[in-house]
């Protein structure tokens, strides 16, 4: 089953990169805004909710969408379940507050479908990106990865 990822390449994935991240407060605290350089993400928790706070997984926009840094969905992370998104989501881990969380994370791709005529104007080589609508929401943006991030986190976070 393609499990509604056959935009993302989903039902011809054939390579991947497995790591393990964790989060304290005293190292590595969050993971700022970004997308992966893959096609589809799957992210395990592997540490009982009952053993952090925070570290949530705020999930934004698609990239080279108008709203790709519109805010979607928090996401909180539970032992041995698994988050599956495109690796163009726009996502990042909030602070954590307290304790320790580790997830296994596997980045997938699929080599056939970055070959595609879909995938080139979508994200590849003929990438057509949209003008971005409306102010962004002020969790979907990243201070590594946006030229204009203090422009608006002064206007927004006023």
């Amino acid at each position: 089953a393609d499990v509604c990822t056959e935009d993302w390449g989903g039902s011809t994935l054939s390579s991947h990169h497995t790591f393990i991240v964790r989060y304290r407060p005293d190292e590595d605290r969050s993971l700022d805004m970004h997308v992966d350089e893959c096609d589809v993400t799957f992210n395990f928790g592997l540490v009982d909710s009952s053993g952090f706070e925070g570290s949530d997984l705020a999930i934004c926009g698609m990239f080279g969408d108008a709203e790709h840094r519109k805010y979607l969905h928090t996401y909180k992370h539970v032992k041995g379940r698994c988050v599956m998104h495109s690796g163009k989501r726009r996502h990042g881990a909030q602070n954590i507050t307290q304790g320790e969380r580790a997830s296994l994370i596997m980045w997938t791709k699929s080599p056939e479908f970055r070959k595609t005529e879909a995938y080139a104007r979508r994200w590849g080589r003929r990438a057509e990106i949209a003008k971005e609508t409306g102010e962004p929401d002020l969790i979907c943006l990243s201070q590594t990865h946006d030229p204009d991030y203090d422009k608006w986190v002064r206007k927004i976070d006023r």
